[in-house]
C-alpha cells in the first residue's frame, strides 16, 4: 500500500461543502455566524466584527440568500448553518 491518506465519506463531504461555501463566505461571515450563535445581538456585532452596522446587515442578508433563507429569521439561519456543520 502506498503512503496515501484515506478519508471517510463524511469527512470528504464536509471538506467539499466547506470548500464550496468558502468561495462565497469569508472569515468575517464565519465570525458573524459564530457571534450570532453565541447570542450576540445584531446591534452589538459592530463591536465584535469591526464593521459598520449597514455592512453587517448586508452580509447577514447575503448569508440568508446563500443558504436560501430569504425572509427567514436569524434563528432559521443558525439552524441551517448548524445542520450543515458550519458552526
Amino acid at each position: 500500500m502506498q503512503n496515501e491518506i484515506l478519508y471517510s465519506k463524511s469527512i470528504l463531504h464536509l471538506l467539499h461543502t466547506f470548500l464550496q461555501t468558502f468561495e462565497s463566505m469569508d472569515n468575517v461571515d464565519f465570525t458573524i455566524l459564530h457571534e450570532l450563535d453565541l447570542g450576540t445581538a445584531v446591534s452589538a456585532l459592530p463591536e465584535k466584527v469591526f464593521l459598520s452596522p449597514a455592512t453587517i446587515l448586508t452580509r447577514r442578508a447575503n448569508l440568508k440568500a446563500l443558504f436560501k433563507l430569504e425572509g427567514k429569521t436569524d434563528s432559521h439561519l443558525l439552524q441551517e448553518v448548524k445542520r450543515l456543520g458550519y458552526v
